[in-house]
This record gives structure tokens, sequence and C-alpha cells, in this order.
């Protein structure tokens, strides 16, 4: 391993460390590896669509995993916000998700046109 990327990781490791996240980090992992373990997809959970939403029209159903957005993959909500507001208004951007059925997990995908609230 080259000296700058040993010394990034210690001092990376240090502010983990330091600022007390070490055990939040092994405790996602542990999810994180169960879930793949397990085929259970990791993604941003739909708990709820909304009648006559742009999500709805798109297809999307409460209890979709969305783990991809225009073909990027995101774990978290902030990092599907991150992508949603770098849209405008009226663009139609790709949404991955996967449904569980009878059989285990589907993947899908559907468009998604970006509404305005009002």
């Amino acid at each position: 391993m080259k000296k700058e990327i040993k010394e990034r990781l210690e001092y990376e490791l240090s502010v983990i460390i330091s600022m007390g996240y070490a055990e939040y980090y092994l405790i996602v992992w542990d999810f994180i590896k169960f879930a793949k373990d397990n085929g259970i997809p990791t993604g941003v959970y739909i708990k709820e669509v909304v009648m006559d939403s742009p999500a709805m029209e798109a297809g999307l159903q409460s209890g979709d995993v969305i783990t991809a957005v225009n073909g990027e993959a995101v774990s978290t909500v902030s990092a599907y916000n991150k992508r949603i507001l770098a849209l405008e208004p009226g663009e139609k951007y790709t949404v991955t998700v996967k449904r569980q059925g009878s059989n285990g997990y589907s993947k899908i995908t559907c468009k998604v046109k970006i509404g305005i609230l009002e």
C-alpha cells in the first residue's frame, strides 16, 4: 500500500473513532451484510405513495425499495434527494426499484416525471 493511502486511511479512521462513529459503521455493515446474505434489497424504502402523485402515475408502490436513480445507485434518503433536487420540474428520470412478490424480489424500472409541489 502506498504511504499516502495508508496515511489518509489512518487519518479517516482516527476521525471516525474520535467522533464516536466506529460502532455505528459496524452496525450498519452488519445490517447491509445480513440483507445481502438473505436476498433483501438495500436502498430507499417507499413507505407510502400518495394518490395521483407522479410516483403513483409512474407505477411506484408502497413497499418498493429504490435502488437507483438514472442508473446511479442510491442507498440513503439524502443520496436520493440529492439526485432528485438536481433535476428540473417536468423532467423525466428513471427509478429502479426492487418489488417483493411471491417468488422474492423483482427488479422494476419506472419513468417518473418531476412534479411541482403546490
